[in-house]
C-alpha cells in the first residue's frame, strides 16, 4: 500500500508504517517474534552440538521442534495483529479521504457550473465551445476518478496497494474483515468442516460444531493472517487450501493439538548404528571396569543395546495435556543407553571386585591425605563419615572435595598465611617440611621419624605466627636432646681445646 498520512487524535499525521510502529499491540507481537527467532536459533545451535549418542539428544531435537512451533505461532500472531492494525488505519484513511473527496467534488462542481454558464454565452455569441466542453469533461473525470485520473494498478498488486509487486495478490485484509459474515453465511456442514480443519491445523481450540461462534471467527482470522504471512515470506500467493493442508501436516508432525482436543500421543525412536553402539559399549566398560571390552564383549553388548532400542519401551512419547489452561507437552519413556549398558556391566563378577578395589583405593587415598596433615582418617572423622565419602566418590563426586575437607580441618588454629597455602592444595606435611629437615639435621634424627604431631615441630608454627628457620634452629639448640648429638659434643670439645690453648697447655 502506498504511504499515506492520517490525522491522529493528537492532531499529528502518520504514514501507515509509522502508525504500525507506534501501535503497542504491534510492538508487543513483533517483540515476541524476535524472541521466538532467537530461541529457535539457540535451540538449533544446541542440537547441532549434541552427539546423536548423547542422553539429551532427543530432548534437544524436541526443543528445536517446540521452538519452531513457537516461531510459527508468533508469525501468525504478528500477521493477525498487523492486519487488524492496517484495517484500523484504512478506516481512518477512508474517513479522511471521503472528506477530502467531498470537498474536492464540491469545488469541481462549482468550476463546472461557471464553465457551463460560459458555454451558453459562447453559444449565444457564435463562438466555439469545444475547449470549454473539454474542460468540463476533464473536471468530470477528475471528480469520478475516470480516464487519466483512474487509479493505476500494476500487474500482481492489490487494488489500492500501489507498487506492492512482491506481496500476494489476495486481499487478506478484506477477507479478515469479512470473516464473520463469511462464516455466518456457510452451511452448517461447511462450518463443521471448517472448524474441524482449523482445529487440526492448531488454530481453533474449541469444540467442533456446525454453528456460528466468535471463537471460530477468531480462529479463521488468525489462519488467514498466517496464510498472508507465509505468502509474503515465500513471495508467492499460497492458496487457502494448500496452506491449510500444509499446516495440518505440520501440526501432526510437531505433535501440536488437532481435531478433538490435544494431540494423541506421538513418539520418536532412535536406533544406534553398530558403530555407535560399539563406541558406547567401549565408553561404559572404560568407566565401569577401567578397561576396554574384548571384541566378543563389544559385539555382544552392542547387539543387545540395538535390540533394546528397537523395542516399544524405548520409544520417547510426547503427550499433550492442559495445565492451568495452558497446553503443554510431556515427554516420557525412552531408553537411557548409558544406564542400560551400566546395568549389564554391573552384573559381571568383575565389576564387584573392581568396585571393592576402587573403594579400597579411595579410602587409602583419603588416609594418605589425612596423614600428610597430621590426622588419622578413621579416628578423627569416624568410620561412617569416611564410608559416606567413599560412596559419594563412587557415585561420581571428585575425591579432591573430601581431601580439601581434611586439609581445612587440619589447618584450624593456624595462621592465615598457612591456611592460604592449604587452600592452594598443599598438605601440612609440605608446609612443615623445611622445619622437619632442620630438626632432623640439628637433633641428628631420621627425618621420617619426625611426624606432624611432634610438639617441637608443631611449635614452629603457632596461632600467632610462623617462626623463621633461623629462629627455629636457635630454639632446637636449646632442646635437651641437642646436647647428646655429635655436633654438640664437637662444639664442646672445640671450646675446651680453645681454653687449654689459651692457658698454654696445648700447642
Amino acid at each position: 500500500m502506498a504511504e499515506i498520512d492520517i490525522k491522529t487524535p493528537l492532531g499529528a499525521t502518520k504514514s501507515e508504517s509509522r502508525y504500525l510502529n507506534d501501535r503497542l499491540d504491534v510492538k508487543g507481537a513483533r517483540s515476541k517474534l524476535q524472541a521466538a527467532q532467537l530461541k529457535l536459533s539457540q535451540a538449533q545451535k544446541g542440537f547441532a552440538a549434541t552427539p546423536s549418542t548423547s542422553k539429551v539428544y532427543q530432548a534437544s531435537a524436541d526443543a528445536v521442534k517446540r521452538a519452531q512451533a513457537a516461531l510459527d505461532e508468533a508469525k501468525t500472531e504478528v500477521a493477525r495483529i498487523e492486519a487488524s492494525a492496517k484495517a484500523d488505519y484504512q478506516k481512518a484513511f477512508k474517513k479522511i479521504s471521503g472528506k477530502k473527496d467531498k470537498s474536492e467534488a464540491k469545488t469541481i462542481d462549482q468550476q463546472i457550473e461557471v464553465i457551463t454558464k460560459n458555454i451558453q454565452r459562447f453559444k449565444d455569441s457564435g463562438q466555439s465551445t469545444s475547449e470549454l466542453e473539454a474542460q468540463i469533461q476533464d473536471l468530470t473525470d477528475k471528480k469520478n476518478k475516470t480516464g487519466k485520473y483512474a487509479p493505476k494498478v500494476e500487474a500482481g498488486a492489490v487494488v489500492g496497494d500501489q507498487g506492492a509487486k512482491n506481496e500476494p495478490t489476495t486481499d487478506y485484509i478484506s477477507l479478515i474483515n469479512s470473516a464473520g459474515k463469511y462464516i455466518k453465511d456457510l452451511k452448517p456442514a461447511d462450518r463443521r468442516a471448517l472448524s474441524e480443519n482449523l482445529k487440526r491445523a492448531n488454530f481453533y481450540k474449541g469444540p467442533v460444531l456446525d454453528i456460528y461462534t466468535d471463537e471460530l471467527v477468531q480462529a479463521y482470522q488468525a489462519a488467514l493472517g498466517a496464510n498472508q504471512a507465509r505468502s509474503i515470506i515465500l513471495n508467492e500467493d499460497v492458496s487457502w487450501g494448500q496452506f491449510l493442508q500444509d499446516k495440518i501436516a505440520e501440526t501432526a508432525a510437531l505433535g501440536l493439538g488437532g481435531a478433538g482436543g490435544p494431540a494423541k500421543p506421538t513418539g520418536t525412536i532412535s536406533i544406534s548404528t553398530p558403530l555407535e553402539a560399539a563406541a558406547k559399549v567401549e565408553t561404559i566398560f572404560k568407566s565401569e571396569l577401567g578397561r576396554l571390552p574384548t571384541p566378543e564383549e563389544r559385539e555382544k553388548y552392542a547387539k543387545e543395546l540395538i535390540a533394546e532400542e528397537k523395542k516399544t519401551s524405548s520409544v520417547t512419547k510426547a503427550t499433550q495435556r492442559k495445565i492451568g489452561g495452558i497446553l503443554v507437552t510431556e515427554y516420557t519413556g525412552g531408553i537411557d543407553r548409558d544406564q542400560f549398558l551400566q546395568d549389564k556391566v554391573r552384573k559381571l563378577p568383575e565389576y564387584s571386585n573392581t568396585k571393592a578395589a576402587k573403594r579400597t583405593l579411595t579410602t587409602q587415598d583419603l588416609a594418605k591425605t589425612a596423614m600428610a596433615n597430621g590426622l588419622n582418617l578413621q579416628k578423627n572423622f569416624g568410620a561412617d563419615v569416611v564410608a559416606g565419602w567413599v560412596k559419594r566418590v563412587e557415585n561420581g563426586e571428585d575425591v579432591d572435595l573430601f581431601k580439601n575437607l581434611i586439609r581445612k580441618t587440619a589447618v584450624i588454629g593456624l595462621p592465615d598465611n598457612v591456611a592460604a597455602l592449604i587452600d592452594s592444595g598443599l598438605d601440612l606435611d609440605s608446609v612443615y617440611s623445611p622445619y622437619r629437615k632442620s630438626m632432623a639435621s640439628i637433633l641428628e634424627l631420621p627425618e621420617n621419624s619426625i611426624n606432624l604431631n611432634d610438639s617441637t615441630l608443631r611449635g614452629a608454627i603457632t596461632a600467632d605466627k610462623a617462626m623463621t628457620i633461623f629462629d627455629f634452629e636457635k630454639q632446637l639448640r636449646r632442646d635437651a636432646r641437642w646436647q647428646y648429638t655429635d655436633q654438640a659434643k664437637e662444639e664442646v670439645s672445640s671450646a675446651a681445646l680453645r681454653v687449654l690453648r689459651d692457658f698454654g697447655f696445648q700447642g
